[in-house]
């Protein structure tokens, strides 16, 4: 089971920009360019135009895109279906009684809040994704003295299942929110 690294990834790039760069921060952006990204032809999704590819952000994740200036960040962290369930039930963590990817939401936020400071949690949303279970959630928390507001999105695939992360400085929080839903509802599998 892939883990988590939140406190390196984040602290290592939120210090960089002073937060009033960019215009008034809690204005939602207008006119968004997106670019489609593919990974290994195995599942593809809309990413803001002014993102790059990275691999500063997390060593577990298929994708990871940022945007320093604008203090944007979004990675992708896929696994097996089998594997969770197999591994989670081994070792008695695993809810026959919700969805898989019920199960992977916990796990996952509950990473969350035992390593970032002050972190809150919103209700979950249950949504589909081109035909796919998803369910999302905002978080805000602190990682070295910065507010970080995320946005999750987790998607149960065919054989996988992926868990979206996309996050800004929390003053940017509503600036940004629009443009990481529009995200979340881009995503596809490829097979």
């Amino acid at each position: 089971m892939k883990k988590l690294i939140l406190l390196a990834f984040c602290s290592l790039l939120l210090t960089s920009c002073l937060d009033g760069l960019g215009g008034n921060s809690n204005t939602p952006e207008k006119n968004v360019e997106f670019q489609d990204v593919i990974v290994e032809k195995r599942y593809g999704v809309k990413l803001p135009s002014y993102m790059r590819k990275t691999k500063e952000l997390n060593d577990d994740a298929s994708l990871q895109y940022m945007n320093t200036l604008k203090e944007t960040y979004c990675i992708i962290i896929d696994e097996p279906t089998q594997e969770f369930i197999d591994t989670f039930k081994r070792i008695d963590e695993y809810d026959d009684s919700v969805s898989v990817v019920q199960n992977y939401q916990e796990v996952q936020i509950g990473s969350f809040l035992e390593s970032i400071k002050d972190f809150t949690i919103s209700e979950v949303k249950k949504l589909k994704v081109h035909g796919l279970s998803s369910l999302t959630q905002e978080g805000v928390g602190e990682v070295d003295g910065h507010k970080i507001a995320y946005s999750f999105s987790f998607i149960e695939g065919k054989e996988t299942i992926y868990m979206i992360i996309c996050w800004t400085l929390n003053s940017r929080k509503n600036r940004y929110k629009a443009t990481f839903q529009k995200v979340f509802d881009s995503f596809f599998e490829v097979k």
